[in-house]
């Protein structure tokens, strides 16, 4: 159904009120999302904290793809400060719940048009009036390494040797610093696509930046929350490359692939440790998995392999 147009600015703050409103569990963005039930459709309620001030962008971003072809959910309604926006109701099936659900040929389908959405996505020119978040770089690569330092490995594995696995990670990121900059969502993993009127629907983009090809590509084929083998991955870079305007190499794909998982490792200890998120901690032993098919460092491959040993032995999370 096309969305109304001539609500006011007080009936669109009141949907929140409405007869039917369904709270959605929380993603760890700093945003809470609400569907609401109307009589004749449903639309999402979308509000922002203050934490995150990339959340005040989607708007923007929203605005920005659509004008080059990549499909976005409908901004209907955006409050002045940017803060709470009512947005169209792509419904409740991301690209997580085919995948767990099909066939492997349809699974094959979908996962080719989520790879050629994130290639159109690669190929944009990104203005220098765009704000978006800082470009990947040595900054943006050390806080990541530090939120699995601080939130990952503090909390599951405090004995581990941290300056061994310093290096191989100081060495993944200088890998994906000799890559080009593309427009990258920055967390590409397959619930923010969502699947609607037949075809994915990208979510979630108001992280979006300059970074490498090779980040997007990991997070969306070494998703934690898919486990895919490495020959599996290999196929859909295969693909990716058939479509995109730069190919990208196996090897910076490994470099990406390491970079993500530590990143995805210390969010989901991060996560873990809120009662409201805690079921990201089921993620934790796919992720390492993960790891230990694409670290070339030596110390990286050798702690993700004894640490799935030692869950394997039943130490719990």
């Amino acid at each position: 159904m096309a969305p109304r147009r001539g609500l006011s600015p007080a009936e669109w703050r009141r949907l929140p009120e409405a007869e039917a409103v369904e709270l959605l569990l929380a993603r760890g963005s700093d945003r809470t999302y609400r569907r609401v039930h109307e009589q004749e459709r449903t639309v999402m309620v979308m509000r922002s904290g203050t934490e995150r001030r990339e959340n005040d962008r989607f708007a923007g971003h929203t605005r920005f793809l659509r004008t080059h072809g990549i499909r976005v959910p409908e901004v209907l309604f955006r409050s002045r400060d940017g803060r709470w926006l009512v947005v169209e109701d792509l419904g409740r099936t991301h690209l997580l719940d085919r995948l767990r659900e099909g066939s492997g040929t349809r699974n094959s389908r979908d996962l080719g048009a989520a790879l050629e959405v994130t290639a159109r996505l690669h190929g944009i020119r990104l203005p220098k009036s765009l704000e978006t978040e800082p470009a990947f770089g040595p900054e943006v690569y050390r806080w990541e390494h530090e939120l699995f330092f601080g939130e990952f490995l503090a909390r599951h594995d405090p004995e581990a040797d941290v300056e061994a696995l310093r290096g191989g990670l100081e060495r993944a990121a200088a890998r994906l610093g000799a890559e080009p900059l593309v427009p990258v969502h920055r967390d590409l993993q397959s619930t923010n696509f969502m699947w609607h009127g037949g075809e994915p629907v990208l979510i979630d983009y108001q992280g979006l930046r300059p970074g490498p090809a090779a980040y997007d590509l990991a997070s969306l084929l070494a998703d934690p929350y898919v486990g895919r083998s490495a020959e599996a991955q290999r196929t859909g870079l295969a693909r990716y490359n058939r479509v995109a305007e730069r190919p990208v190499s196996e090897e910076a794909y490994a470099a990406g692939a390491v970079q993500r998982l530590a990143q995805a490792l210390g969010a989901y200890g991060r996560l873990g440790a809120r009662l409201e998120t805690r079921r990201f901690l089921a993620f934790i032993p796919e992720a390492a998995r993960q790891m230990s098919l694409w670290a070339a460092d030596g110390a990286l491959r050798a702690w993700s392999e004894r640490f799935l040993l030692r869950q394997a032995g039943g130490d719990s999370l």
